[in-house]
């Protein structure tokens, strides 16, 4: 078509519009009426998603506080970090073969005597006596086993070491740096419970913690 036809179309419709504008301007109302239309429930769709996601993130802060009671975010880590001791608290310890190498590696060349006591009462106890005696005695420290009815020597970690008081002796620190390669948490402490009248170089005492 050339430009000559085209502009000839043009200004037919425009003559006809001219001569009939109300069909026009009718279809052209109900057009714009029609677009809106589907422009407004369009948006609305995309408004309504918009909102349905915010209440839910606020639904989900608002549970996330509740369950915290309005705690900080360091004081629901501390919460967490509580929690999470607790937890691994009820778990049984265990002395496993690496924590012994580990031990025997520590009291090469070391001799001494270490009394080890297991608390009856706790049901770990046994096995981790077991597992200090293996250690000591695989290199040829003297030792002497006990047992015990009911807690003594509490303390938070469950196993307290106590040396004699005022001992210097290179097999007390050696036997210390032994129980620290077993990976097992303890407290340490001046003052034999059991020996007493002994000459033992460290004393061991494992119990529930508390």
């Amino acid at each position: 078509m050339d430009f000559t036809s085209f502009a000839q179309s043009i200004w037919t419709q425009i003559v006809t519009i001219w001569n009939a504008p109300v069909p026009f301007v009718a279809v052209a109302i109900a057009l714009w009426f029609a677009m809106r239309a589907y422009y407004r429930a369009h948006y609305s769709k995309q408004l309504a998603d918009s909102e349905a996601r915010l209440k839910l993130r606020d639904d989900e802060i608002a549970d996330y506080r509740r369950k915290l009671d309005g705690a900080s975010p360091d004081e629901a880590k501390a919460a967490l970090e509580k929690l999470q001791a607790e937890v691994n608290s009820l778990k049984p310890r265990r002395l496993t073969r690496a924590n012994v190498a580990e031990m025997i590696g520590t009291l090469a060349g070391s001799k001494g005597r270490v009394h080890l006591i297991a608390d009856m009462s706790c049901a770990d106890a046994r096995p981790i006596v077991e597992g200090f005696a293996a250690a000591f005695g695989s290199v040829g420290w003297t030792i002497s086993t006990g047992a015990a009815a009911g807690p003594v020597g509490i303390s938070r970690t469950g196993i307290r070491a106590l040396i004699r008081e005022g001992a210097t002796a290179p097999a007390s620190a050696a036997g210390i740096e032994a129980l620290k390669a077993s990976g097992l948490p303890f407290e340490l402490s001046q003052g034999l419970i059991f020996g007493r009248d002994a000459n033992d170089d460290l004393e061991v005492i494992v119990s529930t913690p508390y």
